[in-house]
């Protein structure tokens, strides 16, 4: 109720000041997520420019200069699986679903539906 100070749940959309894999009312556990920086530039391989003395120098052992900058961040969800492991899953799984489609068709046999895939 709008004025009343009773907050109701009338609106589908909620707004949250964190990441949403970070607010525990929503996930109870900690983020899935990896998070890797991307950088932009080089460690090596950059010679010292014409102008170089007016900048701080960055230069690493050889006289190479350092140009590394963050330029944002990527979540991802990584999973590993071997080989075997996914053609024994792949195996598992097209049996369920074919044990699904026999069932699904004798249940529709039983109620005189048509089912045919």
């Amino acid at each position: 109720m709008l004025g009343t100070g009773i907050i109701t749940k009338k609106h589908y959309r909620r707004f949250y000041n964190d990441e949403l894999e970070e607010v525990r009312e929503l996930f109870e556990h900690s983020s899935p997520f990896s998070t890797f920086n991307i950088i932009k530039g080089s460690k090596r391989g950059n010679d010292k420019k014409l102008f170089s003395f007016l900048k701080s120098d960055k230069s690493k052992e050889g006289g190479h200069i350092n140009s590394e900058k963050s330029v944002g961040s990527v979540k991802a969800l990584i999973e590993i699986e071997g080989v075997t492991t996914k053609i024994q899953f792949q195996e598992e799984k097209d049996k369920l679903i074919e044990c699904t489609l026999e069932l699904l068709g004798k249940l529709a046999l039983k109620r005189g539906i048509d089912f045919t895939l």
